[in-house]
């Protein structure tokens, strides 16, 4: 409490955020679904960015080269011209990369392709901003950040990338 010119005190105030995909970090449960149907979720097989042994581990069935994509089990509703962030905590095991995609017809080219290995990424056309954080012991915050271009009902989607492949 620091207190203003008159004495009157000082207030921080955050913004306000709030979270559209419940239970978003149930990747195993009815959030989310493999749109793949060749990958496997073994739930608390690692421990987590907050130090808990709670990540998921998805594991791709052997000689699968095609990657995993997994999808939001129900579309989330979006609002025209507002600015929507995205992020997903991600570490490599047997891939090393991780896409985040809002690509439709609402978000345009939206999306942001991450190296877990060297902490890079790269950002689709109609992605507004994007960063990368790394949160130590190989864990990774992507993060994106698009604007909707129309009301109504948009997927969200994750990949896993092995060596590149998709």
């Amino acid at each position: 409490d620091y207190p203003l010119a008159g004495g009157a005190p000082s207030l921080l105030i955050e913004p306000q955020r709030q979270n559209l995909i419940l239970n978003s970090e149930y990747i195993g449960g009815s959030t989310w679904t493999d749109q793949s149907s060749g990958v496997t979720a073994v739930n608390n097989d690692a421990v987590s960015p907050e130090g808990v042994k709670n990540a998921t581990k998805l594991v791709i069935a052997d000689g699968d080269s095609s990657g995993a994509e997994w999808r939001l089990a129900s579309a989330l509703p979006v609002t025209d011209e507002k600015g929507y962030t995205f992020s997903v905590f991600a570490k490599a095991a047997e891939v090393d990369g991780i896409q985040l995609d809002v690509s439709d017809s609402r978000f345009g080219n939206a999306n942001v392709t991450a190296n877990l290995t060297n902490g890079t990424i790269t950002a689709g056309g109609g992605t507004t901003a994007s960063s990368i954080e790394n949160y130590g012991n190989g864990w990774y915050r992507i993060i994106m950040v698009a604007t909707c271009s129309s009301t109504g009902d948009s997927a969200v989607i994750f990949r896993l990338h092995a060596g590149g492949i998709n």
